[in-house]
């Protein structure tokens, strides 16, 4: 019989294996497909060409980011979100002039921000802080109190008004409710809305202080439609010269003796002031110590100002000789009317003297 010996490769000595790693698709001593990787996962920063989980997409030196929500790759990689240029604006500033009412503040919290950048359905947007709005600029703003958008984006305050409440107003008054009231001079808003001062005290500057029942006329500057000028001029009528006082030249007159029912006088001051009652001094009409008993102003409609209208408070009619009117409750004003003049007989009315008295 004969006998065939088969000889394995490196069964001898002094044989060389040769060394090196796997081809693909083959095992390892262990009996583990080598081509055969661990399951895919997000590339990391730099792990360039490695499959991305959807929705998420694969940005070069980013790893896997999702572009419908980054905002740093919004939309597509590398496209950041940014906010607003706000480089013209003023740190914690509403851009408002002083309100002018001491103690009254506008400024409080944050006026505006620029806010955070944001990425939603692959769109740059702007996350604004509570309380604030966006606006076209790209910058939100607290409309509440911001100058050039008070109330709304679109709504700017004028140069000599601020911003309180969405509402704007002139120095010295502040929105209460339904209109911008003179809160300086108001005895039912005295410094601030709703801050009413107690019976027998008025408000000056924006502070309750007791009456003082005083004549204001002498302070303000008097006007007529019509009439006398120069040595019978407006002045005459708040220069504090009582017929009484036997000046009997020191007198204005209005042109009443054509009928007119459009005739007025008026006191007019730079500031406001609470008025009570306003006095008449004009002639009698029988025994007159000057001799002008044709001229007596017999009634008018007693009128003040509202800050945009005139307000008619009541009318007087059917007097003889001096006469009061008091109004139906303090009136905060800075100019007060006798209006729609009426005279005796139909003869130009005289006024020595216009007088009105208040609490402050």
């Amino acid at each position: 019989m004969r006998w065939r010996i088969w000889l394995l490769a490196g069964s001898f000595a002094g044989v060389a294996c040769a060394v090196g790693t796997l081809p693909e698709g083959t095992k390892d001593g262990g009996g583990i497909d080598a081509s055969i990787d661990a399951p895919a996962g997000d590339a990391k920063p730099g792990e360039a060409g490695t499959t991305c989980n959807a929705p998420k997409t694969t940005c070069a030196e980013a790893g896997c980011v999702d572009t419908t929500s980054d905002p740093n790759h919004c939309g597509a990689c590398g496209t950041s979100c940014e906010t607003a240029d706000a480089s013209g604006l003023v740190a914690s500033s509403n851009d408002n002039p002083d309100s002018g009412i001491p103690g009254y503040g506008v400024d409080a919290g944050v006026p505006w921000s620029v806010g955070a950048a944001t990425c939603a359905t692959s769109k740059c947007g702007v996350q604004c802080p509570q309380g604030l709005t966006q606006c076209a600029d790209g910058v939100c703003y607290d409309t509440e109190n911001f100058h050039e958008h008070c109330g709304s984006c679109s709504t700017a305050c004028t140069a000599g008004q601020y911003c309180g409440g969405g509402h704007c107003c002139t120095s010295g008054t502040a929105y209460c409710g339904a209109a911008c009231i003179d809160v300086l001079g108001d005895s039912a808003n005295c410094g601030g809305c709703g801050k009413a001062c107690t019976s027998g005290m008025s408000c000056v500057g924006g502070v309750c202080v007791a009456c003082s029942n005083s004549n204001y006329a002498p302070s303000a500057t008097a006007s007529t439609s019509s009439g006398g000028v120069g040595a019978y001029g407006p002045a005459n009528a708040n220069d504090g010269v009582l017929e009484t006082n036997g000046q009997c030249s020191a007198y204005n007159w209005v042109s009443t003796y054509t009928g007119s029912t459009t005739e007025w006088i008026q006191l007019a001051w730079t500031t406001t002031h609470t008025i009570t009652k306003v006095h008449v001094d004009t002639t009698a009409s029988t025994n007159d110590a000057c001799g002008l008993s044709a001229q007596t102003l017999t009634g008018a409609q007693v009128q003040w100002w509202n800050g945009s209208a005139w307000v008619t408070d009541g009318t007087v009619s059917g007097q003889t000789n001096d006469w009061d009117y008091t109004f139906t409750q303090k009136v905060t004003t800075t100019k007060i009317r006798l209006y729609s003049l009426q005279s005796k007989a139909g003869d130009n009315a005289f006024i020595f003297e216009l007088q009105a008295f208040g609490c402050n």
